[in-house]
């Protein structure tokens, strides 16, 4: 009899311990397949981040008028895209950046505009690979093709998103092409981990069964309780060990081992809810820089955009109370052609200074290549006259000081407050403001012409 009970201990201790090991492996499993879910909706966020930025900056109007001899001639409409898709190139981890467009001569075919690629750009009109994430750019919509496209420049995980002209029409789309290699190996290396992770917790439970078996064979303590309370203990243990793992904790791994299964708990609890704020951050991070203008250290075209719909919902909810000053830089053109795109980057760089001293940089937004505007809402607010005053002596403070060799500030601006009776939408306010900002341009090149040089 006794002999018979020891038999159905141990079928019983392994039958319950294999079942908790088939449960350990199959999480193991789904997380190595949630693993890759989040590296892929990490890198789609950041993805059609950048390709979103990079069309609301493009004017679709100009991008439909470029022909292939403005590409071949470089031409001033040719540059002024380039130049945007050249910021991009240089402030993000990317492999290529190129305008599209539908093609004339064959249906369903999309084909090259402008590419950013120095060394060997898609050339105007040539085919490029149709994708099922192209063609839902191509009618309004951003997308990700999470399967690698193969062509002559390599493999690469692409983003799209349309761009369009001031009539909303889709006119063309930003493709943006990331390394698939670079993301895989970064998969291929976390499911790795997952793998070991499992491994281990297989191994460890294995030894653990091994050790309850032996317990049972010698000590035959009530079957049902032992079980139920071993049964527990692998469970908590193994998960944790899963977890901690995962984190890379091995140091701790070994103290916890020789823990209490509750001291084990809260440090993992600990443990969880250090994860998620380190998610937290770093999402935040994400969508802070997809709103910023990388160059200028200021709020960029999609931000401001957004900031347009929250007011003119204050408007219609008479609930709005704010001013804006439209900037527009003297002379940018003149500096990129006689001293280069670096001159000119640093002449823009030293104007969002100014701006940003003067107002924050929460409250300041590129909304161009050499264009800014800055709200003030609420309290911030002053008279037009002040903050007129106060722009001008800025601006006069910096150049006092500018190093030799560098450029000083020098920039149009026009200032216009909302009117609660007779505005009806933020665009009526702005354009105030950029008809005030163009008379004093016109005023500025009166008196100084249409040049800016460089001065010491």
């Amino acid at each position: 009899m006794k002999k018979f009970k020891i038999s159905s201990s141990i079928k019983y201790v392994f039958i319950v311990c294999l079942i908790l090991l088939l449960i350990d492996l199959a999480v193991g499993l789904v997380l190595v397949r949630r693993s890759k879910d989040t590296i892929k909706n990490l890198v789609s966020q950041r993805m059609i981040g950048i390709s979103d930025t990079a069309a609301y900056l493009i004017d679709g109007d100009l991008l439909d008028s470029v022909t292939e001899a403005d590409v071949k001639n470089k031409t001033d409409k040719y540059q002024e895209i380039y130049d945007i898709l050249h910021s991009f190139k240089e402030n993000n981890s990317f492999e290529y950046i190129y305008t599209i467009k539908a093609s004339e001569e064959k249906e369903g075919a999309f084909v090259f505009v402008i590419d950013e690629d120095p060394i060997s750009p898609g050339e105007f009109g040539e085919e490029i690979v149709y994708t099922e994430a192209l063609y839902k750019a191509s009618k309004g919509t951003a997308a990700v093709d999470f399967t690698a496209t193969t062509d002559e420049w390599g493999s690469f995980y692409s983003a799209f998103s349309p761009i369009k002209n001031n009539k909303g029409e889709v006119v063309g789309v930003v493709g943006v092409d990331f390394d698939s290699s670079v993301y895989e190996k970064e998969i291929s290396v976390n499911s790795s981990h997952f793998i070991i992770m499992s491994a281990v917790s297989l191994l460890l439970g294995a030894f653990i069964v091994l050790l309850v078996a032996t317990e049972f064979r010698k000590k035959f303590i009530s079957l049902k309780k032992e079980v139920l309370v071993l049964a527990n203990d692998i469970d908590s243990l193994t998960d944790e060990i899963n977890k901690e793992i995962s984190e890379g904790e091995d140091v701790k791994i070994e103290e916890k081992q020789e823990a209490e299964a509750t001291s084990e708990m809260d440090v993992l609890n600990e443990k969880m809810h250090q994860m998620q704020d380190e998610m937290r951050k770093y999402i935040s991070y994400v969508n802070k820089r997809a709103f910023l203008d990388t160059m200028t250290g200021v709020a960029n075209k999609s931000a401001y955009l957004d900031k347009v719909k929250e007011i003119d919902a204050n408007i219609i909810n008479k609930k709005a109370d704010f001013t804006i000053i439209v900037f527009d830089l003297n002379g940018l053109k003149n500096i990129n052609d006689e001293y280069g795109h670096e001159c000119g980057d640093r002449f823009i760089n030293n104007t969002a200074v100014v701006i940003k001293n003067l107002f924050g940089a929460e409250n300041s937004y590129r909304i161009g290549g050499d264009e800014f505007i800055a709200i003030l809402q609420g309290k911030k607010q002053k008279l037009k006259e002040v903050i007129e005053q106060e722009i001008l002596n800025e601006i006069e403070k910096f150049n006092e000081v500018v190093e030799e060799g560098d450029f000083k500030v020098s920039v149009s601006f026009g200032v216009a407050a909302y009117i609660k009776e007779s505005d009806l939408e933020f665009r009526q306010v702005f354009k105030r403001a950029d008809e005030e900002m163009y008379r004093f341009k016109a005023e500025y090149y009166r008196q100084f012409g249409d040049r800016r040089k460089k001065e010491s």
